[in-house]
């Protein structure tokens, strides 16, 4: 008898853990959008003195080193990973090119042809769908229609939070191209991530991508002269180069890579469409920036397409609305 009550206490507990870990989960990802949101900030004050190619060589490097002493000062935050083996090389190779080096070389090319307005619409609007449609492809994770409609919301949110504007030129037509190259790039970074979680904890999976970043962008940064320019940059410079590092990098990816084992893909890439929204909101606190109303409500509408994605209610008229739509498995 006592044993068959312990039993039956013992069975609440495991979706009272499973909403525990999805609310740590749903944290991570904030987080990490957070402090992306950042980066534009951050990166504005960078370039400012420094090539922007040494910039990112020198953000990655600094990760990089940092991610490689966490890891050799608390082992416990990599148990379970392996060694990496010479097997290893592409995916270690996808993860610097995906959402890294890839990504920043298309980014800043991007930038000198087309408004940053473009990239904070383009990247994170496309991000999300990439990941979903390829995670419904590779890994069977199925979006619910709530969460189609989500995304879609979100989406829309988006636009009103950049607001883009401006004549459309064959040079913004260019530059718009990068930016879905790098939507393309930081989508396929969610299934990659995925994959390289089957071998290596998050700690490593940033690390070895901050570390092939690096390596990648350190001969663009020596062509471009920046080292030169990094030596006598200000301490504005470095403190910018530092958020890049510690906050934006480090940070970042390793609540990313961990957020995304505790919801899976197509949850977790959702949380892009948040990257514009924090943006805005500090360049208006820290560079000064005027922020229209129309990005406070698009804030809104994008937290009500997060919430939607992550498991949130249709009203019954849209319920109605979208009821062809089916999920063919479990939802993500």
């Amino acid at each position: 008898m006592p044993a068959t009550a312990a039993a039956s206490s013992a069975v609440p507990s495991a979706p009272a853990s499973d909403r525990a870990r999805r609310a740590t989960g749903l944290v991570m990802l904030t987080a990490t959008a957070f402090f992306f949101g950042g980066a534009m900030v951050a990166g504005k004050v960078a370039v400012v003195d420094v090539p922007p190619f040494t910039v990112a060589a020198s953000r990655f490097a600094i990760a990089a080193a940092l991610l490689f002493a966490l890891r050799l000062a608390w082992p416990s935050l990599d148990r379970g990973s392996a060694r990496p083996r010479v097997a290893d090389l592409p995916i270690i190779a996808a993860l610097a090119l995906s959402a890294s080096a890839g990504y920043n070389i298309l980014f800043l090319n991007g930038l000198r042809l087309a408004p940053a307005t473009d990239a904070s619409m383009i990247i994170p609007g496309l991000a999300p769908i990439v990941s979903t449609v390829l995670a419904a492809i590779f890994l069977r994770e199925h979006p619910s229609r709530t969460a189609i409609v989500g995304l879609a919301v979100a989406a829309s949110g988006v636009l009103l939070v950049v607001d883009p504007s401006g004549a459309i030129e064959p040079s913004r037509l260019a530059g718009d191209a990068l930016f879905v190259g790098c939507a393309l790039l930081f989508g396929s970074y969610f299934l990659i991530s995925r994959k390289a979680a089957s071998r290596f904890s998050p700690v490593s999976i940033s690390l070895y991508g901050a570390a092939g970043a690096a390596l990648i962008l350190a001969p663009l940064a020596i062509a471009e002269g920046g080292p030169a320019r990094l030596v006598e940059a200000g301490w504005e410079t470095w403190v910018a180069i530092g958020q890049l590092s510690v906050l934006a990098t480090v940070a970042a990816f390793v609540l990313l890579n961990e957020g995304m084992r505790r919801l899976g893909v197509s949850r977790s890439a959702a949380f892009a469409l948040m990257i514009p929204v924090f943006g805005a909101a500090q360049s208006m606190l820290i560079l000064g920036e005027h922020v229209a109303a129309s990005a406070l409500v698009g804030g809104l509408i994008v937290l009500v397409g997060i919430w939607l994605v992550q498991g949130g209610r249709l009203p019954a008229f849209a319920t109605r609305a979208f009821g062809g739509l089916r999920p063919t498995s479990q939802p993500a």
